[in-house]
Protein backbone atom coordinates (compact mmCIF):
# COMPACT_ATOMS: atom_id res chain seq x y z
CA UNK A 1 0.00 0.00 0.00
CA UNK A 2 1.35 3.71 -0.63
CA UNK A 3 0.09 6.01 1.88
CA UNK A 4 -0.26 9.93 0.66
CA UNK A 5 2.83 10.41 2.59
CA UNK A 6 4.71 7.81 0.46
CA UNK A 7 3.04 9.23 -2.69
CA UNK A 8 3.99 12.80 -2.01
CA UNK A 9 7.69 11.22 -1.92
CA UNK A 10 7.13 9.44 -4.81
CA UNK A 11 5.94 12.42 -6.79
CA UNK A 12 8.73 14.37 -5.85
CA UNK A 13 11.25 11.96 -6.10
CA UNK A 14 10.03 10.57 -10.17
CA UNK A 15 7.23 13.34 -10.57
CA UNK A 16 4.69 10.29 -10.80
CA UNK A 17 1.97 9.91 -8.16
CA UNK A 18 1.64 6.01 -8.94
CA UNK A 19 3.58 3.13 -9.50
CA UNK A 20 3.47 1.95 -13.43
CA UNK A 21 1.27 -0.89 -12.32
CA UNK A 22 -1.36 1.18 -10.17
CA UNK A 23 -3.68 3.96 -11.37
CA UNK A 24 -6.58 5.85 -9.83
CA UNK A 25 -10.23 6.40 -11.12
CA UNK A 26 -11.80 9.73 -9.67
CA UNK A 27 -15.69 8.19 -8.72
CA UNK A 28 -17.13 12.29 -7.44
CA UNK A 29 -15.53 15.04 -7.33
CA UNK A 30 -17.40 18.62 -6.31
CA UNK A 31 -18.11 20.95 -3.66
CA UNK A 32 -20.29 19.77 -0.56
CA UNK A 33 -20.68 21.64 2.99
CA UNK A 34 -18.17 20.84 5.19
CA UNK A 35 -19.25 18.41 8.32
CA UNK A 36 -18.35 19.02 11.67
CA UNK A 37 -15.36 16.29 11.30
CA UNK A 38 -13.86 17.91 7.91
CA UNK A 39 -14.32 21.07 9.13
CA UNK A 40 -12.68 20.50 12.09
CA UNK A 41 -9.83 18.45 10.21
CA UNK A 42 -9.36 21.66 7.43
CA UNK A 43 -9.68 24.38 10.36
CA UNK A 44 -12.61 26.01 8.78
CA UNK A 45 -16.62 26.44 9.64
CA UNK A 46 -19.29 23.42 10.06
CA UNK A 47 -21.32 24.28 6.99
CA UNK A 48 -18.75 26.01 4.41
CA UNK A 49 -17.77 24.85 1.01
CA UNK A 50 -15.40 22.03 0.58
CA UNK A 51 -14.09 20.70 -2.56
CA UNK A 52 -14.78 16.47 -2.13
CA UNK A 53 -12.66 14.22 -4.29
CA UNK A 54 -13.38 10.51 -4.15
CA UNK A 55 -11.16 7.87 -6.17
CA UNK A 56 -10.53 4.16 -5.89
CA UNK A 57 -6.62 3.08 -7.13
CA UNK A 58 -6.18 -0.08 -8.85
CA UNK A 59 -3.57 -2.46 -9.38
CA UNK A 60 -4.10 -3.64 -12.53
CA UNK A 61 -8.36 -3.68 -12.90
CA UNK A 62 -8.04 -4.94 -9.11
CA UNK A 63 -9.32 -2.13 -6.35
CA UNK A 64 -6.93 -2.05 -3.50
CA UNK A 65 -6.94 1.35 -1.98
CA UNK A 66 -10.10 3.66 -2.36
CA UNK A 67 -9.99 7.43 -0.51
CA UNK A 68 -11.75 10.61 -0.25
CA UNK A 69 -9.54 13.79 -0.45
CA UNK A 70 -10.89 17.24 0.88
CA UNK A 71 -9.88 21.04 0.27
CA UNK A 72 -11.43 24.28 1.56
CA UNK A 73 -14.14 25.29 -0.99
CA UNK A 74 -11.68 28.43 -1.74
CA UNK A 75 -9.65 26.86 -3.66
CA UNK A 76 -12.26 26.25 -6.21
CA UNK A 77 -11.69 29.30 -7.87
CA UNK A 78 -7.30 28.81 -7.85
CA UNK A 79 -7.47 25.33 -9.19
CA UNK A 80 -10.63 24.00 -10.75
CA UNK A 81 -9.56 20.65 -11.90
CA UNK A 82 -10.38 19.65 -8.28
CA UNK A 83 -14.12 19.93 -9.32
CA UNK A 84 -13.06 17.49 -12.40
CA UNK A 85 -13.60 13.68 -12.29
CA UNK A 86 -10.63 13.55 -14.38
CA UNK A 87 -7.14 12.06 -12.87
CA UNK A 88 -4.68 14.99 -12.04
CA UNK A 89 -1.17 13.77 -13.83
CA UNK A 90 1.02 15.15 -11.03
CA UNK A 91 -1.07 14.99 -8.07
CA UNK A 92 -3.51 17.39 -6.15
CA UNK A 93 -0.85 18.23 -3.69
CA UNK A 94 1.27 19.44 -6.47
CA UNK A 95 -1.10 20.92 -8.86
CA UNK A 96 -2.42 22.99 -5.82
CA UNK A 97 1.29 23.98 -5.09
CA UNK A 98 1.81 25.40 -8.66
CA UNK A 99 -2.11 26.93 -8.84
CA UNK A 100 -1.34 28.64 -5.30
CA UNK A 101 2.25 29.24 -4.39
CA UNK A 102 1.46 27.19 -0.96
CA UNK A 103 3.70 24.90 -1.28
CA UNK A 104 3.59 21.36 1.64
CA UNK A 105 5.91 21.16 3.92
CA UNK A 106 4.47 19.00 6.38
CA UNK A 107 2.36 15.43 6.06
CA UNK A 108 1.20 13.77 9.12
CA UNK A 109 -0.90 10.15 8.68
CA UNK A 110 -2.56 8.52 11.52
CA UNK A 111 -3.52 4.68 10.60
CA UNK A 112 -5.66 1.89 12.22
CA UNK A 113 -6.24 -1.56 11.71
CA UNK A 114 -10.81 -1.91 11.27
CA UNK A 115 -13.51 -3.83 9.49
CA UNK A 116 -14.96 -2.81 5.77
CA UNK A 117 -17.87 -0.66 6.14
CA UNK A 118 -21.00 -1.18 3.33
CA UNK A 119 -19.32 1.60 1.51
CA UNK A 120 -15.39 -0.37 1.68
CA UNK A 121 -16.77 -3.72 0.72
CA UNK A 122 -18.59 -1.77 -3.06
CA UNK A 123 -15.30 -0.05 -3.50
CA UNK A 124 -12.65 -2.46 -3.06
CA UNK A 125 -14.72 -5.73 -4.10
CA UNK A 126 -14.60 -7.61 -0.67
CA UNK A 127 -16.84 -8.45 1.87
CA UNK A 128 -18.41 -6.32 4.49
CA UNK A 129 -16.37 -6.74 7.77
CA UNK A 130 -13.03 -7.76 6.02
CA UNK A 131 -10.07 -7.00 7.74
CA UNK A 132 -8.62 -3.19 6.43
CA UNK A 133 -6.20 -0.60 6.93
CA UNK A 134 -7.83 2.60 7.67
CA UNK A 135 -6.01 5.66 7.21
CA UNK A 136 -5.82 9.89 7.69
CA UNK A 137 -3.75 11.91 6.44
CA UNK A 138 -3.10 15.97 6.66
CA UNK A 139 -0.73 17.72 4.24
CA UNK A 140 0.20 21.41 5.68
CA UNK A 141 1.89 24.03 4.02
CA UNK A 142 4.95 26.10 5.18
CA UNK A 143 2.85 28.42 7.41
CA UNK A 144 1.16 25.41 9.10
CA UNK A 145 -2.19 25.97 7.17
CA UNK A 146 -3.61 22.25 6.31
CA UNK A 147 -4.02 22.09 2.60
CA UNK A 148 -5.63 18.94 2.39
CA UNK A 149 -7.02 16.76 4.68
CA UNK A 150 -8.07 13.11 3.56
CA UNK A 151 -9.50 9.73 4.08
CA UNK A 152 -8.10 6.26 2.68
CA UNK A 153 -9.05 2.47 2.89
CA UNK A 154 -7.28 -0.68 1.71
CA UNK A 155 -7.94 -3.33 1.43
CA UNK A 156 -5.94 -6.62 3.73
CA UNK A 157 -2.34 -8.03 2.64
CA UNK A 158 -1.52 -5.00 1.22
CA UNK A 159 2.28 -3.81 2.65
CA UNK A 160 2.91 0.04 3.90
CA UNK A 161 6.46 1.00 3.38
CA UNK A 162 8.00 4.48 3.67
CA UNK A 163 11.90 4.83 2.49
CA UNK A 164 13.13 8.40 4.36
CA UNK A 165 16.30 9.60 2.86
CA UNK A 166 19.10 10.37 6.11
CA UNK A 167 21.02 13.19 5.48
Amino acid sequence: MHSPTARVLSTRRTGRIYPSDEHARIEEAGLVAASDQIADALGITVGASVIRRQRVTYKGEIPVSASISWFDGTLAELAPKLLETSRILEGTFAYIETATGRPMRTVRDQLAADEATSQDASDLNIEVGSPVLRGRNWMYDADGGVIEYGEYVSAARRWKSYDYEIN
